[in-house]
């Protein structure tokens, strides 16, 4: 199942207590597809994004034995929220997993350091910085942390869970708009790594 949805309002994609009334994408996807389904049903992402974070290509997978015929896409969005959209549905083996058969994943951050601020149709989207970016120093520096490396540092670290991470791609450019945008992409990511790893360059 892919999935796209606008993090402003959701305190990151994992489930939290119902006694903690906090909303997640998780919660939101597992209530509309409880109801659709008429049973409890656990839905499992790629990975799980922090509060705030946006999606375009989320994947994640729930295990059914029987999909009724009349739930479809069109059907599971017009009873979500506006701010997520189911935007594939895809059958597959029993056996897949969409986090652990995940090989990669990848974020982008926009930096705007315009120094009249970012666009206020797009303030959203954007980090505003108000020194000038150099994106060739940047780039420099990101080259030192590719591959495989303990990246601690740049985490909130939970316990017992390993920081060890495979960085395959990090690299900054402009976007058509000027913005710096980093793309960064490894076999998996800490809590907070990717926010660290802009902060770190910045």
């Amino acid at each position: 199942m892919g999935i796209a949805y606008d993090g402003r309002d959701f305190h990151g994609w994992a489930a939290q207590p119902e006694s903690m009334g906090l909303r997640t994408v998780q919660g939101e996807m597992q209530r509309v597809l409880g109801h659709l389904f008429g049973q409890q049903v656990e839905i499992q992402c790629a990975g799980r994004t922090d509060a705030g974070v946006h999606a375009r290509g989320q994947v994640a997978h729930m295990d059914v034995t029987v999909w009724p015929e009349d739930v479809d896409a069109g059907r599971i969005n017009r009873a979500l929220p506006d701010d997520v959209r189911v935007t594939s549905i895809e059958r597959t083996s029993m056996d897949f997993d969409a986090r652990f058969g995940a090989i990669w994943r990848r974020y982008t951050y926009r930096v705007n350091d315009d120094p009249r601020g970012p666009d206020p149709l797009r303030r959203h989207l954007v980090l505003a910085h108000h020194k000038s970016l150099d994106i060739a120093a940047m780039n420099e520096a990101a080259r030192a942390l590719l591959g495989e490396h303990d990246f601690a540092p740049f985490c909130k670290q939970r316990e017992f869970a390993s920081t060890i991470r495979t960085l395959q791609r990090l690299e900054w450019a402009r976007d058509d708009d000027g913005a710096a945008v980093m793309t960064v992409q490894a076999d998996a990511f800490c809590h907070s790594m990717v926010r660290a790893l802009v902060g770190v360059m910045l």
